[in-house]
């Protein structure tokens, strides 16, 4: 579930217990509240809010309203500590200041019981992150936090990877109670000419502390590296010719990831006077173009602006050489 469906839930569930209280407006209502400060996601916390004995043996549970799913509460009576005990999975919640609230009603008890726990919640290192797809020529970013356990003098202490395509940057250091949190930011640099293209399956190593202290922490990155568009030929040769002479030469724009979405090329501009640029062929993976024009005289060099889905830089270019006499 998205972030933004979370948060809607939540806030939700809240509209739905702030109704329920209303309904209640003829009851006294006591209000229990506990603040479990810093919080990192997937922490499982647990608060016990101390009652009387003797009122929970005697006046039976008999209804509770949670504000999510990331609850579980049961009565606490044998453990020298009688009282209501909240349970709360942070893995399920957002991040950010939280607080969930419970409502609760006792038989033969005109009160109703509210129980509000709060925090904040940090996220903390992820196992994984899956960048999605990266077109040719890109450079796709991913913000993490790294959390460090072993002080305040920790900090970030470098990075290593065997796909030389990543680079990981040290952006901003904070420190929540005895942990720090390192910001990093990944760098996927989609070359072909460093790497092959394909599936991107790879793991970094972050290192954390101190010399003496190091910390390791392994993510694995996912991903998907679009392949270049060949383009054959890569330039237009109209040799030595007489000006005012005609030409016409075919490109061909390749496509090397087949199992992809068909292959798009969009003629954009040239600046070469009366240009004539006609697709004339369209394959899955292949697109073909034809260029027609008339030699000028003297020394030719100018080019032609394509576009494609397959490519993340703005414009293909295709270049025209030769000379006119």
């Amino acid at each position: 579930m998205s972030q933004a469906r979370k948060t809607i839930s939540f806030v939700f569930c809240c509209i739905l217990l702030l109704i329920m209280v209303s309904c209640h407006k003829g009851d006294s209502v006591i209000t229990y509240e506990y603040d479990f400060g810093s919080i990192f996601k997937g922490d499982e916390l647990s608060h016990l809010f101390p009652m009387d004995r003797t009122f929970l043996i005697t006046h039976e549970l008999v209804s509770v309203k949670k504000a999510c799913a990331c609850l579980k509460t049961k009565i606490e009576l044998n453990n020298g500590k009688p009282g209501f005990c909240a349970e709360v999975d942070s893995s399920r919640i957002g991040l950010g200041k939280q607080n969930v609230i419970i409502l609760a009603k006792y038989k033969n008890s005109q009160t109703l019981y509210k129980y509000v726990l709060t925090g904040y919640v940090f996220p903390v290192t992820p196992e994984s992150i899956n960048v999605g797809p990266v077109l040719y020529n890109q450079t796709k970013s991913d913000i993490f936090v790294v959390r460090c356990k072993n002080g305040a003098v920790a900090k970030y202490l470098g990075s290593e990877s065997t796909d030389k395509r990543i680079v990981v940057e040290n952006i901003t250091k904070k420190k929540y109670d005895s942990d720090i949190l390192i910001n990093c930011r990944i760098n996927i640099n989609n070359k072909a000419s460093v790497f092959p293209c394909g599936n991107l399956d790879t793991v970094i190593t972050i290192f954390t502390g101190t010399e003496d202290m190091k910390e390791c922490h392994k993510v694995r990155i996912l991903g998907y590296l679009y392949p270049p568009i060949l383009i054959n030929p890569p330039a237009i040769s109209v040799g030595v010719n007489d000006a005012t002479s005609s030409f016409t030469k075919n490109i061909t724009f390749r496509n090397m990831d087949v199992t992809s979405s068909p292959l798009m090329v969009k003629y954009i501009s040239t600046d070469y006077p009366d240009l004539n640029v006609k697709q004339i062929g369209q394959q899955k993976d292949c697109v073909t173009y034809a260029i027609k024009g008339t030699i000028r005289k003297g020394k030719i060099k100018n080019k032609i602006l394509f576009n494609s889905n397959r490519a993340e830089q703005d414009m293909l270019e295709i270049f025209i050489y030769g000379y006119g006499e």
